[in-house]
């Protein structure tokens, strides 16, 4: 059982996570090399081998990753006492691990560049290369589902239900724009791939944000209580 200051410090680690993973990647690709595009790119690129100025993205996805798991940790407390409650905190802690892993296990290269291409076509892509291709699935299912999960959690925690309708309108937004960008992700020229993962990742992040938010400003002394 946590104590309502421990929640609050969880809380705040959570906020701190979403906002310097945004800080990570925003800031890192206006310092990447021409040839990198926003509207293409991901952002995964921006810590590849061969990126330009690659430590601040991969130092800071790896710390956000450690700031996010005592968020889940806080939702396990909470809410373990639910099936779905249960679910939902691993779901956000196998984000966590994900955007950990995904500042340590780099890209090889751009996968939209033609050497890149013909390396994967050829003697094939690095160890870290493909488990940061396994890894970002996982992490990417594990953070779009997550809202959806918790819409049955939060209905039956009174102080929890306004997040129920909120978490709904913001898992459907992710998942629309997720179905977007698989659809241009795996052509070969990307055509805004590079946009459409920022929109993702953000409203992801966003949704994560606002849990830790809730738990800060409204859950913490409650959720204390109900655990």
């Amino acid at each position: 059982m946590l104590s309502a200051r421990v929640l609050r410090l969880f809380a705040i680690s959570g906020i701190a996570s979403q906002v310097l993973f945004f800080l990570s990647w925003f800031v890192a690709q206006f310092f990447e090399r021409d040839s990198y595009s926003i509207y293409r790119d991901f952002t995964s690129d921006l810590g590849s081998l061969t990126a330009a100025h690659p430590l601040p993205y991969n130092v800071g996805v790896s710390v956000a990753g450690l700031l996010s798991m005592p968020l889940a940790i806080a939702l396990y407390a909470v809410f373990r006492r639910y099936r779905w409650g249960l679910v939902g905190s691993v779901l956000v802690g196998v984000f966590a691990i994900g955007q950990f892993i995904d500042g340590l296990a780099r890209e090889d290269c751009s996968p939209r560049l033609e050497a890149c291409k013909a390396i994967g076509d050829g003697p094939g892509f690095s160890w870290h290369h493909q488990v940061h291709d396994i890894e970002t699935l996982f992490t990417a299912l594990a953070i779009v589902i997550a809202p959806f999960v918790f819409v049955a959690v939060f209905g039956r925690v009174a102080e929890w239900r306004p997040l129920r309708l909120p978490s709904m309108i913001w898992g459907f937004a992710t998942l629309a724009i997720t179905a977007a960008f698989v659809l241009v992700a795996f052509q070969d020229s990307q055509p805004a791939a590079g946009l459409l993962e920022r929109l993702l990742v953000t409203s992801a992040t966003g949704w994560a944000g606002l849990v830790a938010w809730w738990m800060l400003r409204r859950g913490a002394t409650d959720a204390a209580a109900v655990q």
